[in-house]
């Protein structure tokens, strides 16, 4: 068995422990591609307990339907016996679980003054399974690494395409690499932080801000790290984009995840006209026949003028 198979069956086996014991053992009965390509698990109230794989969904056992109380039971484990200790994370749809596994929820969101603020009758959760795959970004590294510096890039993908375990790569690749990296990392999925002490390999040279805002975190970075190299996973919001504009506008290279499926989609959304100002490549993530693809772009500017002629 290769190596990456071994780390990809370590990777599952940790997720699966958050697991409730029925689910748990479904999970550990799973073949070996499974374990290997298993992406999410999934509960649905009243339907059977799934696996996600690549791109598809399978029922280890038809007859495990989930109940509400099996997703309060799973809920209660990746909080370590404590959901209100998560009520932050939970209103806004998510927590990080140990590990850096991303546990999903919906359910009835509680509405005050037009804000949502806590989440209750959990109908479905989703638990994703966080990847390390080494070197999955070496190609991209050594084509864009100079002597002096790393280029801003921003990677493209749909919800779940593996934007994250690439970034991750890239990070560790940079920091060992020389240079100085910073990390916003606000649901600790990149560094799977536990005690201060990181549960994933992020590099030598990578410093680490998790638990605030994205936006928030980069100023921070900046005026306490003194970073060559400002991260950030999925921006989210304009205060996201304008942070970034400020760590570049301070000399620091730029790296950075965003959900579309490419750049003629990225080019049709108002909320990114200023991200062709800011990123000079891009990488698209697709998927097909059941592998991923990446695609190395540059920004050009065609793509600019297309931002800018919408909305």
């Amino acid at each position: 068995m290769r190596l990456v198979d071994i780390k990809q069956i370590e990777r599952f086996e940790s997720a699966a422990r958050l697991l409730p014991e029925r689910f748990r053992s479904l999970a550990h009965s799973c073949d070996v591609w499974m374990k290997c390509s298993a992406e999410e698990f999934r509960f649905r109230s009243g339907r059977p307990f799934a696996v996600s794989c690549s791109g598809r969904e399978y029922e280890p056992s038809p007859t495990a339907v989930v109940s509400p109380n099996d997703i309060l039971e799973f809920l209660r484990i990746v909080s370590n016996g404590s959901v209100h200790t998560v009520a932050e994370s939970l209103k806004r749809g998510y927590v990080t679980a140990e590990g850096g596994h991303r546990v999903g929820v919906c359910g009835s969101a509680v509405i005050k003054s037009g804000e949502v603020v806590s989440i209750r009758n959990f109908s479905s959760a989703s638990l994703r399974i966080a990847r390390e795959i080494r070197d999955i970004g070496r190609n991209i590294y050594d084509m864009l690494i100079t002597k002096e510096t790393f280029p801003n890039l921003l990677i493209v993908s749909p919800p779940g395409g593996g934007k994250t375990t690439l970034l991750r790569d890239l990070i560790r690749l940079i920091s060992d690499g020389g240079m100085r990296v910073a990390v916003a990392d606000e649901r600790n999925e990149l560094s799977a932080m536990v005690g201060g002490v990181p549960g994933f390999d992020i590099g030598k040279r990578t410093d680490v801000l998790e638990g605030c805002s994205k936006s928030e975190a980069v100023l921070m970075l900046l005026r306490t790290m003194t970073p060559q190299v400002i991260v950030m996973d999925e921006i989210t919001s304009p205060e996201d984009i304008d942070a970034m504009e400020r760590a570049a506008n301070c000399g620091v290279s730029l790296l950075a995840t965003a959900h579309a499926y490419g750049m003629e989609d990225l080019a049709r959304r108002v909320y990114y006209r200023s991200v062709s100002r800011l990123f000079d490549h891009l990488v698209s993530i697709t998927f097909s026949n059941g592998k991923r693809n990446y695609e190395l772009l540059k920004f050009t500017d065609s793509y600019a003028k297309g931002i800018g002629g919408h909305g």
